[in-house]
């Protein structure tokens, strides 16, 4: 699998731009299953975004690619002095652009990409149980059926996405799935009053054994290009991050660039050949939320190392640790500190 020339292709930028398939491709998708829950395509609702509540997230999904457009985290209010207005993480505002996108493109660079227009059977999906599935639908003229699932878990910052294809044509299926964040690069300016901004504030990967951060600045020079397995690829900053985590066993195409001010971060899986009548399940995964080292270790491999304690991570770690115990006794962050 080649991934996009990004030096070659200075425009369209990565967000529009999509990725190319190779000549070889695998015969068979990641996972097949024989007989897919795949529903009929959704009668199209009169709205652009669906809304989703979760007990940790109020997010906004658009039906154009099924992107993540907005997503504040209710646990975390954006200041003390406002508790009751949570933190906003993703945004499609321009002045705080930060979005995520998924899709599966095909040789005839169409498919349910983050450009596509998807279906849902409701504007709003709101968490009871343990976990919420929302369902986002697509259908060529030719009969290739794709259903798309957002799965959220109660308590949780990490989110399944999940692809059931049938292809329903007469004639073999060529496609691939991608993953990528854009983040508009405004870092806050240094400050001896603030902390925060003298934290690192930008893209990350990991390939599997290490993580490395990578300055904007390299970027406009020359974008990442690597293929690896076990890795993933990030937009951190001092509190939180999003990240984009394929399968961990597959070989994915990570590349990234810096234009107009904007970061964008992308995962490409292996191409593959459906072949008429066939099914096949892909699974990929993304991280939206706060820097909590359990979560993020839970989550994938080496996620974890994006909390980075710098020269005093002998001390940090352990402090970190213990805090996290009184937590869980008595509830409460302040007094956890102050124990």
């Amino acid at each position: 699998l080649l991934p996009i020339d990004l030096a070659m292709q200075a425009s369209p930028p990565l967000d529009s731009a999509l990725p190319q398939l190779a000549e070889s491709v695998s015969t068979q998708p990641p996972v097949i299953a024989s007989t897919l829950p795949v529903k009929p395509v959704s009668a199209e609702i009169d709205t652009p975004f669906i809304t989703i509540n979760t007990d940790v997230y109020e997010l906004q999904i658009s039906l154009r690619g099924g992107t993540l457009v907005n997503a504040k985290l209710k646990k975390y209010p954006i200041s003390k002095d406002s508790p009751d207005i949570p933190f906003e993480l993703l945004s499609s505002a321009p002045e705080n652009l930060y979005t995520i996108s998924t899709g599966i493109v095909d040789g005839n660079r169409s498919g349910p990409t983050h450009l596509a227009t998807l279906t849902a059977n409701s504007s709003r999906f709101v968490m009871s149980g343990d976990t919420l599935e929302v369902p986002l639908s697509w259908r060529s003229p030719e009969g290739v059926q794709v259903e798309k699932i957002y799965r959220f878990f109660r308590g949780r910052y990490n989110i399944d996405v999940e692809y059931r294809i049938r292809n329903g044509s007469n004639s073999e299926w060529r496609a691939l799935s991608y993953l990528q964040v854009r983040k508009l690069h405004n870092p806050p300016e240094r400050s001896m009053f603030d902390v925060d901004s003298y934290s690192y504030n930008g893209p990350i990967y990991y390939d599997g054994e290490k993580y490395e951060k990578v300055d904007p600045d390299d970027l406009a020079d020359e974008p990442l290009k690597l293929t690896t397995a076990g890795g993933w690829i990030a937009s951190i900053e001092h509190h939180f991050l999003s990240a984009v985590i394929p399968p961990p066993e597959q070989d994915y195409s990570y590349d990234a660039n810096f234009t107009n001010q904007v970061i964008t971060v992308r995962a490409t899986g292996p191409a593959y050949a459906l072949p008429a009548s066939g099914e096949a399940v892909i699974f990929d995964q993304i991280f939206v939320g706060p820097k909590l080292q359990d979560d993020l270790s839970e989550t994938s491999p080496g996620l974890e190392l994006t909390v980075d304690y710098g020269l005093l991570a002998l001390l940090a770690k352990p402090l970190f640790w213990l805090l996290q115990q009184v937590h869980g006794v008595v509830g409460n962050w302040g007094w956890s500190i102050i124990l």
